[in-house]
């Protein structure tokens, strides 16, 4: 009976060992496969990478774009004010207000390189559906989910450290939200008219 009980403990562990295997090699290629649509502008190819939440966090973002004005921005997280700001400032106003999803954002961000993914994954922990990975040179984690049709990226996870950051910045140099984030687009050689701040689409 031991021996029996010892065999079917060393199959289950083999299985689980190889399960997981699977699992990594399966983040991989999607990460891969990501990467290189992203850094070809092909948002088809890279939103079928991405998870549903990562288009839902776009729904929201694309509200705020249309019509959110300073004071709605002021109460947002740091991150969401620049995201927005930097849709604005990179977006045709007729084309952002004639999208009517998450998905239309998602693809047109895509389409802009306004996001995408960067170097080759190292170590990747495996919790259930949900994987973390670490990068090269860099304690940013990438959060993976296992949606019904296999592994896909979550950029959700990538909108909150960003917001951390954030907000570490601005208790560190003692500003406000709103003047790190136009620092910040200024940096990039992004111009900020003072009617950014404004509702981009009339209600």
């Amino acid at each position: 009976m031991k021996k029996i009980l010892s065999l079917i403990i060393c199959i289950s562990v083999g299985a689980s060992v190889l399960a997981q295997k699977e699992d990594i090699k399966a983040i991989k290629t999607v990460y891969a496969a990501y990467d290189k649509a992203a850094s070809k502008h092909n948002a088809e190819e890279a939103l079928r990478c991405l998870t549903t939440s990562s288009v839902e966090c776009y729904s929201k973002l694309l509200g705020l774009c249309k019509t959110a004005d300073s004071t709605t921005l002021a109460a947002m997280p740091a991150v969401d004010i620049f995201m927005t700001l930097t849709i604005r400032a990179r977006t045709d106003a007729s084309l952002l207000c004639g999208m009517n999803t998450g998905k239309d954002l998602l693809l047109n961000a895509l389409q802009e390189g306004m996001t995408g993914a960067a170097l080759p994954l190292e170590t990747i922990t495996i919790q259930g559906d949900t994987a973390y990975a670490t990068v090269k040179s860099s304690t940013v984690q990438h959060r993976f989910v296992k949606e019904s049709t296999g592994w896909k990226v979550d950029l959700t996870q990538t909108f909150a450290i960003l917001s951390q950051r954030f907000e570490i910045v601005t208790q560190k140099l003692q500003i406000s939200k709103q003047e790190l984030c136009v620092a910040t687009l200024k940096q990039s050689g992004i111009e900020v008219p003072a009617t950014i701040w404004e509702p981009t689409c009339k209600k």
